[in-house]
């Protein structure tokens, strides 16, 4: 039986299983028809690379399969930074027209199996750091994968956080302490100004404290 958070998706995983075998498949045919070595090199990274969707897609197909995608009592997808953040995500600058400065570009795609995500109601743990507070609350902050990110440390990856909005008067602010914040994700990415500014967005409707005791 499909679980909850399948319902409605279980075609895009299929539709992405599909498709990268149809992929590997030209590939294995390219392989036999290209003997040069460079192309057999080639042939063999995006082989590799395949390989890895595959896996990735199948693993998540069988998770929602089995439910393994756990909800708590309010129907929210209980989702880990250890999956969202669970691929490369690098960036680089370049100057595009008709913009005369720098824009920020992704230089690795989203994977397809981070799509089915989009739009669904989801409780994800991080650290707060706060970019827009009102006298009651916070309205607009990046939830971020751990306090390295928030506070120390290299500059964190697109993949590492997620920007949350709450309507007025915002929710709790919290720092210093996990946080489990509640709402509907959005995977983007998201272009402000001609740089992408994020790949996850949320609309922030809860806060809790997770117990850890």
């Amino acid at each position: 039986m499909i679980s909850l958070f399948c319902r409605g998706h279980g075609l895009s995983i299929a539709l992405c299983i599909i498709g990268a075998l149809m992929i590997e498949r030209a590939t294995i045919s390219a392989e036999k028809t290209v003997p040069s070595g460079a192309a057999i090199a080639s042939s063999a990274t995006s082989h590799k690379a395949i390989q890895d969707t595959l896996a990735r897609a199948r693993a998540i197909a069988e998770k929602m399969e089995t439910n393994g995608f756990r909800t708590n009592a309010t129907g929210h997808l209980l989702i880990s930074f250890a999956m969202l953040s669970g691929f490369k995500c690098d960036t680089y600058m370049e100057i595009e027209p008709p913009h005369r400065h720098p824009v920020v570009k992704l230089r690795d795609p989203i994977p397809q199996y981070i799509r089915p995500l989009h739009e669904r109601k989801v409780a994800v743990n991080g650290f707060m750091l706060p970019l827009r507070t009102t006298a009651k609350g916070c309205t607009d902050f990046l939830l971020v994968r751990d306090q390295a990110s928030c506070c120390f440390g290299a500059t964190p990856k697109m993949n590492h956080w997620i920007h949350v909005t709450a309507p007025d008067p915002g929710l709790r602010v919290v720092t210093g302490r996990p946080i489990t914040v509640l709402g509907t994700l959005r995977v983007g990415p998201f272009v402000e100004n001609g740089s992408i500014s994020s790949i996850y967005e949320m609309a922030g409707d809860k806060l809790d404290l997770p117990d850890f005791r």
